[in-house]
């Protein structure tokens, strides 16, 4: 008769190990990404001749559900934003109030991300009466990216790195552990 469990439970233990980790790495990658910002209206930076109706935010991807915002600030340090942003797509849009200030807008927005992690950046634009406008078109930012930052599991990667080196370590001593008694 065939035995069919295993001769050496520690090699079996650590073949598993190996391939479920292995499987845990490449299935986890995508769920480490982020929607990422691709561009804002007014773009980031842009300097504009009058302040826009509202301010809308692309992303790569139709963020969540929940925890969306902006707040767009004026020179003046009020928020101007009116009512709550709303999600359209993969767009993020907030209408603002008529005002006659001109200088530096600062928007804050904030998503969950399609991964569940929250998302929030930064973006500047100045209104200016007296120069040409740069930009005023909804067309992606081709100045540089505005600050994005993340919140949450950025470092989801050093977490299965962890657990991979625990593991061995595990493995490890149960190995030396059953040579010991073998001898």
């Amino acid at each position: 008769m065939t035995n069919l469990a295993p001769r050496r439970p520690v090699r079996w233990f650590a073949t598993t190990m190996l391939l479920v980790m292995g499987a845990l790495l490449v299935l986890a990658n995508p769920a480490l990404a982020h929607d990422k910002f691709v561009g804002s209206s007014p773009a980031d930076k842009a300097t504009v001749q009058a302040l826009p109706t509202r301010v809308t935010i692309r992303f790569e991807e139709p963020p969540g559900n929940g925890f969306s915002g902006i707040s767009v600030v004026g020179p003046d340090g009020k928020n101007i934003g009116i009512g709550t942003a709303k999600i359209v797509g993969s767009t993020l849009t907030i209408p603002v109030k008529k005002t006659s200030s001109t200088g530096l807008f600062t928007v804050k927005y904030h998503i969950i991300s399609d991964d569940g992690h929250p998302v929030s950046g930064t973006v500047h634009f100045t209104v200016s009466k007296q120069s040409k406008a740069s930009t005023t078109a909804a067309s992606p930012s081709t100045s540089p990216v505005a600050k994005t930052t993340t919140q949450g599991s950025d470092h989801g990667w050093i977490a299965i790195l962890g657990s991979a080196v625990v593991l061995f370590a595990i493995v490890g001593l149960l190995a030396k552990r059953g040579n010991a008694n073998h001898e």
